[in-house]
This record gives structure tokens, C-alpha cells and sequence, in this order.
């Protein structure tokens, strides 16, 4: 197995496009506990699987040096050109230079590290499903990003999800060889490429807090009003609500449209849905990032005034538009 198993794997959705993508803060709005307390027990499952099938008859890579202990696993990172230069890149565990495995015109970045590392995570999760903003897994996730922003430096990369690990090599030699048809051409589709993102939310005003008051609230107001005018002021209220709403949907519309124009491909993030709201990434050329970068900082200018929280990241490794999964090999 290359990826973890199913309960790490749902965490890892969750974990990658935004603590990856935004440094934490996001990720903590949308990780759940439940997930989170199977991490550990789920990662270390998935790195001691067995593993019936023969290995390769002709090794692609050096093996690693010496014996691997039983409770040392294989993290991956990410798929780089095999031609990267990556010995000067320090792992997960912050002392444990990564390691390569090269397959054609591709190579599987990884580094081996003790299980131990990611037990235990599930106390970096609150009882409400918040993720801590500092701690062990917020820098470990600060670690695997550091990894992949200096691959990004050297070539393209194709990111894997925080938490991905192997049992051992020959294991990740069938699946990286399995993959090495599709790995040049998804190198090439993301070579001189980066991510950028843009989150917007809708500010709260004055009409709003108006338009949304509590019974109560409603009470008070309509007992200084004669009827008529009440009435009257709530559908005012309502009416100035709507209308900003729809301003709000057609400029954050045409900002996407205008930044989509500029990127090679564009991916829409989960997010909660509504009028002034956008959680975009953005797969940007080298050639024209500076026109993007102007055209999106004029965008957030615009949806700043407008009433907007506006927030443009990156750059970031084209996490939002990786195709491959490493996945189980059959044998047959």
C-alpha cells in the first residue's frame, strides 16, 4: 500500500490543501477529531501490512543502508524529476536526509523515519475538532512542506499527502514502477508551474446583522414601530441584503474568470458555499505568474473595498492538481 489506510487517508484530504496550502489556519476549520484519533493507529497498520507479493527482479535503486528496524517506516513526499539533486534536504524528523528511488525519468522522494514520529496525534485535536495552531503536528506538516517547497526550487514535483508512508522499498519500487508510464508526462503537465490560492468571505454588515435579528431583537424593534413601518424597514433591510448579495456573486465571479484566464488549470476547494465566497487554486505558468500576480492583486484590492476578506497564498507545489495516486499493485 502507498497511501495510508482509510481513516488516514480521509485525514489526510482534510490535512493537505489547507494546512499544507495555508500553514495550519485553515485546516484547523475543517479536520474533525474522530479522524484524527485514528492517525496514529492507522499509519503505523498501514507501514507493518504485510506483503505477500514478490519484489522485483531487478532493483531501480540503491537499498537503503543497513537493516530496517520493524518499527521504522518509508515517508514519502512527493515524485520529482530523477535528475534532482536532493541530498542536502533534511526530513521529516529533522535531522535524516531524504533519500530518492529513481525509475526512469522519475524518482520517489522519501526519508525513513521511526513510527513513533506520528503517533500520538490525535491529541494535537480539541474535543470541538480544532487543530491546534502550534505543536507536533502543525510542525510536522510545516516539515513535509519545507521538503516539498525545496524540490519545487530544484524541478516539478508531484506532491503526496502529509502521512503517506511505505513499508519498505521493494514495496515502493512496485508501486513507483507500476505509476512510471503516467509520472514523466504529470512531471511535464506541472514543470515550471506553481500554485497559487485565493479565499475570499464576505465581510458582515450593518444590513445583515439588521436582516438576521433574533425574535427577540425583532420584538423590540417592532414595539418602537407602528406595524407598517416595520414591515416596511425589514423588507428595506432584506432587499439591500439581496442586492449586495448579488454584487458580491458577480464580482467574485469575475475575479475567478480573470485569474482562471491567466492559469494553465484551475481547482475549486471545499468550502462553505454562498454569495461572496471563493476558495480557488490557481496552476500558473512561470511566464506568466507576474501577470497573474497583478491582475490578482488588483482582484483582492477590489473585494477588500467591496466588504471582503480577500487572501491570496502561495507560492505553493501544485498541490490542488496532482492526478496520481500511488496505489495498491495487483499481483495478477
Amino acid at each position: 500500500m502507498a497511501q495510508p489506510t482509510a481513516g488516514v487517508h480521509a485525514l489526510a484530504v482534510r490535512l493537505a490543501p489547507e494546512i499544507l496550502d495555508e500553514a495550519v489556519d485553515q485546516a484547523r476549520d475543517q479536520a474533525r477529531a474522530r479522524l484524527a484519533a485514528a492517525l496514529a493507529d492507522e499509519i503505523v497498520a498501514a507501514a507493518l501490512a504485510a506483503d505477500t507479493a514478490e519484489p522485483p527482479s531487478e532493483p531501480v535503486a540503491e537499498p537503503l543502508r543497513g537493516d530496517r528496524p520493524a518499527n521504522v517506516g518509508l515517508y514519502a513526499y512527493g515524485i520529482t524529476d530523477a535528475t534532482s539533486a536532493t541530498d542536502d534536504i533534511i526530513g521529516l524528523d529533522d535531522r535524516t536526509p531524504v533519500q530518492t528511488l529513481r525509475v526512469g525519468e522519475a524518482a520517489l522522494v522519501m526519508s525513513p523515519i521511526e513510527l513513533e514520529l506520528l503517533a500520538g496525534l490525535e491529541q494535537e485535536v480539541s474535543e470541538s475538532g480544532q487543530l491546534a495552531e502550534s505543536g507536533r503536528l502543525a510542525s510536522l506538516a510545516g516539515r513535509h512542506d519545507r521538503v516539498l517547497g525545496l524540490l519545487l526550487d530544484r524541478g516539478p514535483v508531484l506532491p503526496l499527502r502529509f502521512g503517506t508512508v511505505l513499508p519498505d522499498r521493494p514495496r515502493a519500487q512496485r508501486l513507483l514502477r507500476a505509476s512510471s508510464r503516467e509520472l514523466a508526462g504529470e512531471l511535464d503537465r506541472v514543470r515550471d508551474h506553481r500554485e497559487w490560492g485565493l479565499r475570499v468571505t464576505p465581510g458582515e454588515t450593518r444590513d445583515e446583522t439588521t436582516a438576521e435579528q433574533s425574535p427577540a431583537t425583532e420584538g423590540e424593534a417592532a414595539a418602537e414601530q407602528s406595524g407598517t413601518a416595520y414591515l416596511s424597514a425589514r423588507r428595506d433591510d432584506l432587499r439591500r441584503a439581496a442586492l449586495r448579495e448579488e454584487r458580491l456573486t458577480a464580482l467574485t465571479r469575475g475575479v475567478n474568470e480573470q485569474l482562471a484566464a491567466l492559469a494553465t488549470e484551475v481547482a475549486m476547494r471545499s468550502g462553505r458555499p454562498g454569495p461572496g465566497r471563493l476558495n480557488a487554486a490557481y496552476l500558473v505558468a512561470g511566464a506568466k505568474e507576474e501577470t497573474f500576480l497583478d491582475a490578482a492583486t488588483t482582484a483582492t484590492q477590489e473585494l477588500t473595498e467591496a466588504g471582503c476578506d480577500a487572501r491570496l497564498t502561495g507560492p505553493w507545489p501544485p498541490y490542488s492538481f496532482v492526478r496520481l495516486t500511488l496505489g495498491e499493485v495487483s499481483d495478477g
